[in-house]
C-alpha cells in the first residue's frame, strides 16, 4: 500500500492487517510491506499473531536505511521466485 509522502504509515496499518488477515491460508507466514515513497514498515502475520519491523527510511539527511530496504526486499523477492 503507498500513500502520500506526507501520509503516516502508522494509519495504514490496520488496513493492511485486514487485507493480510483475509489470506485464505492463516496459517503460513505472510508478509507485507507500507510505504509512502520515502518511508518503509514490514509486517509479518503468522495466524492471528503479527510483527511491524522498525520504521526505515531511505530519504533522510541524519540516516538513510536504504541499503537496508533494498536488502529486505532482495530477500522477499528471493521467496517469491522459489
Amino acid at each position: 500500500m503507498s500513500k502520500k509522502t506526507t501520509f503516516d504509515l502508522e494509519l495504514a496499518i490496520p488496513k493492511t492487517l485486514a487485507y493480510m488477515a483475509a489470506h485464505p491460508e492463516p496459517e503460513e507466514p505472510l508478509y507485507g510491506m507500507v510505504t509512502n515513497g520515502s518511508s518503509y514498515l514490514f509486517i509479518k502475520t503468522l495466524g492471528k499473531q503479527y510483527g511491524i519491523s522498525d520504521l526505515f527510511t531511505t530519504r533522510s539527511q541524519y540516516r538513510s536505511n536504504l541499503y537496508e530496504v533494498l536488502k529486505i526486499l532482495k530477500h522477499l523477492g528471493s521467496w517469491i521466485v522459489n
